[in-house]
């Protein structure tokens, strides 16, 4: 199964390079301008295992952009993406749940390698979801017998 990706990204430049980047190295990619396209990408059940986006864009930042994932789609790992170097900046993305920053320009392969990082991270978590179900699903047929 290839991995799907949501790249939003204002600057119509950078979100084909990045799009590109990302498609040849295997990922199915869609772009969006802006977060309020993003959310509505996601809201019509298009299905993304991560979302790279800006974090300055108008209505719709980043930071609000993330906020919205995390509380509809919590599975969905965000990698946020700036221009600005500001640590407390980077550290309140982080803190409010998004998975890494990514400082324009950045070098196709930390991309890719935080891109692979994220999604086998996700991988792992539902994974281990899946097998906590199943033993919990076990110990419960065990004591109904």
């Amino acid at each position: 199964m290839t991995e799907q990706i949501l790249v939003v990204e204002p600057e119509e430049t950078i979100r084909q390079i990045v799009v590109s980047l990302l498609s040849t190295a295997g990922y199915k990619c869609a772009g969006a301008k802006s977060g309020n396209d993003a959310v509505s990408m996601l809201a019509s059940g298009q299905v993304f295992d991560l979302v790279l986006s800006s974090l300055m864009m108008v209505n719709l930042d980043g930071m609000g952009l993330l906020g919205r994932i995390k509380d509809k789609y919590p599975d969905v790992p965000l990698i946020m993406m700036s221009e600005v170097t500001d640590v407390s900046v980077v550290l309140r993305a982080i803190r409010s749940g998004a998975y890494d920053f990514l400082v324009k320009p950045f070098e196709r392969e930390l991309l890719l390698r935080t891109v692979s990082r994220a999604l086998e991270d996700r991988r792992l978590k539902l994974e281990n979801r899946a097998y906590v179900k199943r033993l919990e699903s076990l110990v419960k047929s065990l004591d109904e017998n």
